[in-house]
């Protein structure tokens, strides 16, 4: 295989990826859009002391699931389904809607676990330089001293430059 097939096929595979990825963002877009305009209109009917219960995460991860489980009891293919549409075109566009809310379930079910603060509280600890590597050329000739004492790297009685402490540091 040539160069020239291997980047048609590698960009075929990239455009292939980015439409998928594309589609499964607009699911999920459709589908909080379904659940934040059923939960505006739900809004509205509820007595004043009850509204306030719609603007919890909680709310939209339920009515996401009830929308879910209601599009997929009306797309289930069954003839005795009372409720079943048998128009194909309008099945389709209800199981794609169905995949959106299940995708806006998780997205607001992770959103709203604070992973990302999980994950800063895990990290603040971490010193990072043991993995990253860490920059001695940007450290002054006792830093990079404290450094071999922390390490326990002994500097011999001739090491007297930032050269030489940093090879130590580096070995």
């Amino acid at each position: 295989m040539n160069l020239l097939n291997l980047f048609k096929n590698t960009g075929k595979e990239i455009i292939k990826g980015n439409k998928e990825a594309t589609k499964e963002a607009l699911k999920a877009e459709a589908g909080k859009t379904v659940v934040k305009t059923s939960l505006k209109a739900v809004k509205k009917q509820l007595p004043f002391y009850a509204r306030g219960y719609v603007d919890h995460p909680f709310a939209e991860i339920v009515t996401s699931l009830v929308l879910s489980i209601a599009v997929d009891f009306v797309t289930k293919v069954d003839e005795e389904n009372p409720v079943y549409i048998s128009n194909k075109s309008a099945r389709k566009k209800l199981e794609v809607l169905g995949d959106g809310l299940r995708l806006n379930t998780a997205n607001t079910t992770i959103g709203n676990l604070g992973i990302a603060e999980t994950i800063t509280e895990l990290i603040d600890g971490v010193d990072l330089s043991a993995i990253m590597g860490t920059d001695y050329s940007k450290m002054k000739i006792e830093e990079l001293k404290d450094e071999c004492e922390k390490q326990g790297i002994e500097i011999p009685k001739g090491v007297k430059t930032k050269k030489a402490l940093i090879k130590l540091l580096e070995e």
